[in-house]
């Protein structure tokens, strides 16, 4: 068996590069795309479906420096 090592060269645009970006934070930090900050609290949209749909925000927690943070890189890299 043989094995050849070598590097792959690709080209990413920077609209695509920015969505890899976020796509990675909100995974390592655990911060759903619905979630953000007002008023010191974190907050989540979220969409209930019955015979029809509707959203609310629901308040999950007091903000924390991370939390601080993580909102702040996000919506800057948008």
């Amino acid at each position: 068996m043989k094995t050849v090592t070598g590097q792959v060269s690709i080209t990413i645009s920077p609209e695509d590069e920015k969505q890899i970006a976020i796509e990675y934070l909100r995974k390592e930090f655990g911060w759903d795309s619905d979630l953000f900050i007002e008023g010191g609290m974190v907050k989540e949209r979220v969409t209930n479906h019955t015979t029809h749909a509707w959203e609310e925000v629901l308040t999950l927690r007091e903000a924390d420096q991370l939390d601080t943070a993580v909102d702040w890189i996000l919506r800057s890299l948008k």
